[in-house]
């Protein structure tokens, strides 16, 4: 998948490594923002349950935005206090044409 994109040739190598970034270090979203960005435990904890399921990629394991509206993350929210979308949180983007698969055109 790394390697099928426009600028995949600049970014990795054949074997699908980085090509400029050679000790790169995997941390967990939520261990990112409590270790380099110095969030309490709890939030990163709920800004991560908010945004990893939109970042997810696999297309039709990914969380549409019109389900994240409806998340808990949002509530508190200002301007979002009497938005309430008719969309289960984290829906993965079901009945919306062309969010995991491509629509032909007739």
């Amino acid at each position: 998948m790394c390697l099928s994109g426009k600028w995949s040739q600049e970014i990795f190598n054949r074997k699908g490594e980085l090509r400029h970034i050679h000790r790169l270090r995997h941390w967990a979203l939520p261990d990112v923002l409590r270790e380099k960005y110095h969030f309490p435990a709890e939030e990163s904890k709920a800004i991560s349950d908010f945004l990893l399921p939109m970042l997810e990629l696999v297309p039709d394991r990914r969380a549409n935005a019109g389900g994240m509206a409806n998340h808990p993350y949002l509530k508190s929210t200002k301007g979002m206090d009497h938005i309430q979308l008719n969309v289960p949180v984290g829906s993965r983007g079901e009945g919306i044409a062309g969010w995991a698969s491509e629509v032909k055109k007739r």
